[in-house]
């Protein structure tokens, strides 16, 4: 039985023979003439942003007995290539020279033995542990130290103003930084972050969410800073739309996957067109308003309304009216067939209720009422999220006024007793503020009317006063003017 030696050092770049195929090549061992087939295999399954190369003898008889590198022996593999019928060799998928390889792999399946270089880059050892579900990561490492080709971490965040630096999740030692693009993002709807490494520091690679690697991006070429927009802005805000220097942007397929593609349609024509950036947001995550003074639904039997006044293109929003005994009623509304949703604004008819959160996503808003459904009975307001560390958040108008603030002491679902109790709290607070009110009115109304006496009286007094004074003057005269005309007389 003949041998051949894998000579992996022959790659598409030196030393291959092109087949028809621009895939498959070839070339021939310099010492037995036996013809070796290598083909390059540029989509893998399970490790996205990678290729390999595999080596094979072309005679199915013909038997691996060595390994060279660029000509060279490599004796470190002599023990484990007895029975293996193929050789893999993993490189970046950008390493368009095939100049590093990361990862070498003897048989295929459970059988298989990997070995990986070495920092200095010229001796292999072998690497026990690698499985199907661990080679991501072992060939993220090795591209790391070989390529300094880095991971970036799309849910880091940075609302400061200064730099802050995070560990490359693939090497876990490489600093990336991530700062918040623009000056004027504050105010906006949604918050764009942007990842870099320092100029000639290395690339970005690829990219998690937290610890889940994000797939269907394709880097084409070596960039060293990415655009992550997060919606909505504030901290319950998550990653949906990425842009890539190049004019390439990427909107995640639901807010739930780790899978992205490509915009091609209508994509913003640069980081700054907030106008189609966050039409492609909302389209991932709907925002629509809330209107609490919709009670069109019957204890078990649920109403909808568009949240859009007279339909228009609005979503149908879902009311879901609960009696919970002693007079209170809550009406649950939510999106219909959506099970989340940013509310962009909560009203209760015409007036907005001032001080809810419009940076959560929700699942679900709930408005408490006892004695009627005006906004005065309007008791409490409740906000489900979709996640985060406080699913539900709570809301109060413990001042009475028209404001609403957060239940700070509240951190869980209140329900039953509990919610009852609560309840009746928010309802005797308003009839104590609202008392208070009622008096300081009456009481202010009876001091203007006081002061509206008081004022009369002393104005009637100071008339009659120069009505009686104009009086005496005019008899007076008209005494002087007789006496006088008397004396004429008697003269």
């Amino acid at each position: 039985m003949s041998g051949v030696t894998i000579d992996i050092g022959k790659t598409p770049k030196n030393g291959l023979k092109t087949e028809n195929d621009s895939n498959n090549y070839h070339y021939e061992d310099d010492s037995t003439r036996e013809r070796v087939n290598v083909t390059l295999v540029e989509k893998l399954s399970g490790t996205p942003g990678y290729i390999t190369l595999t080596y094979t003898p072309h005679n199915s008889e013909t038997k691996i007995t060595g390994i060279k590198e660029s000509g060279l022996n490599k004796n470190e593999f002599n023990t484990n290539i007895t029975d293996s019928k193929i050789v893999t060799v993993y490189y970046w998928s950008l390493d368009n020279t095939f100049s590093n390889p990361l990862l070498v792999q003897f048989g295929e399946g459970g059988s298989s033995v990997y070995y990986y270089i070495t920092g200095n880059g010229n001796t292999w050892k072998t690497e026990s542990g690698i499985s199907g579900s661990t080679l991501k990561d072992k060939l993220d490492k090795q591209n790391c130290k070989r390529n300094k080709a880095h991971t970036v971490d799309i849910s880091k965040k940075n609302d400061t103003s200064r730099d802050i630096k995070y560990n490359c999740p693939g090497c876990g030692s490489k600093p990336i930084t991530v700062n918040k693009y623009g000056t004027d993002y504050a105010t906006t709807d949604y918050s764009c972050y942007y990842h870099y490494l320092p100029s000639g520091s290395g690339y970005i690679s690829g990219l998690q969410d937290k610890v889940t690697e994000q797939t269907g991006i394709k880097f084409t070429d070596t960039i060293s800073i990415v655009y992550v927009y997060h919606y909505p802005s504030g901290s319950d805000g998550i990653p949906l739309l990425i842009y890539l220097l190049g004019s390439r942007w990427f909107e995640r397929a639901s807010i739930d996957s780790n899978n992205w593609t490509e915009v091609k349609k209508d994509k913003p024509g640069s980081i700054d067109e907030k106008g189609k950036i966050l039409k492609l947001l909302r389209a991932k995550l709907l925002t629509v308003t809330i209107d609490l003074g919709q009670t069109n639904a019957d204890n078990g039997v649920s109403g909808t309304y568009s949240d859009l006044p007279g339909g228009g293109e609005g979503k149908q929003i879902e009311v879901g009216r609960k009696d919970l005994g002693d007079g209170f009623v809550s009406f649950v509304h939510s999106v219909k067939g959506k099970t989340d949703f940013v509310a962009g604004d909560v009203k209760h008819n015409n007036d907005t209720l001032q001080g809810i959160n419009k940076s959560f996503i929700l699942q679900s808003v709930t408005a408490y009422y006892e004695g009627g459904f005006k906004l005065d009975n309007l008791l409490m307001v409740r906000l489900e999220k979709k996640n985060g560390q406080d699913k539900y958040v709570y809301y109060s108008r413990e001042d009475g006024g028209s404001r609403w603030i957060p239940l700070y002491d509240q951190t869980g679902k209140i329900d039953g007793s509990s919610l009852t109790t609560k309840l009746y709290q928010s309802k005797n607070d308003l009839t104590k503020l609202y008392g208070i009110k009622s008096k300081l009115e009456v009481k202010r109304e009876g001091s203007y009317q006081y002061t509206v006496g008081v004022s009369a009286g002393i104005i009637a007094g100071i008339i009659i006063g120069i009505i009686c004074a104009v009086a005496s003057i005019a008899f007076v005269v008209w005494w002087k003017k007789r006496f006088i005309a008397k004396l004429i007389i008697n003269l």
